[in-house]
């Protein structure tokens, strides 16, 4: 007899969503977007941190807070959530092999088109002047060429 509240066969369900995780995650593979410690500006200065301080602006303030990358992951809920639901089987649950690096491809394409699309908070006048652009992510393009993305080797022993 069942208890207020339960479902006959809980246990089983259960045992059947733990199964289909488990197949789920075997084999899966992870996947990492961003600014690797590789992308390096000429002078040494790493793209991430040149991606931080834009991201989070500067304590002084002489960096406004410019926040792309919190942007492009509001923007990537809808954008990826049909190419996971593409390349999941939904009867296994089985992943396919490609999905690692579409899901990197993808969101690596909204970071970029968000550096390209920022215009807000604008660059200071003398800032425009010195680079020639008014768009605030882009000077010489190297923190926009700067994204990728890497795809993990899968998991051992699912």
């Amino acid at each position: 007899m069942t208890k207020p509240g339960q479902i006959k066969g809980g246990r089983r369900t259960d045992k059947y969503i733990a199964d289909a995780l488990k197949r789920a995650r075997s084999g899966a593979r992870s996947v990492a977007v961003g600014f690797f410690e590789t992308a390096r500006y000429p002078d040494g200065t790493k793209a991430a941190f040149v991606a931080a301080v834009n991201e989070f602006g500067t304590n002084d303030g002489r960096i406004p807070e410019r926040p792309f990358l919190r942007q492009s992951i509001e923007e990537a809920k809808d954008e990826l959530a049909p190419l996971v639901e593409q390349l999941t089987d939904p009867e296994t649950l089985r992943i396919d092999d490609r999905l690692p690096d579409a899901v990197g491809t993808a969101m690596t394409n909204i970071i970029q088109r968000r550096i390209t699309a920022l215009t807000d908070p604008p660059n200071a006048p003398a800032t425009v002047a010195r680079k020639g652009s008014s768009n605030p992510l882009i000077d010489t393009g190297f923190l926009r060429r700067s994204v990728t993305h890497r795809v993990g080797k899968p998991k051992q022993g699912g």
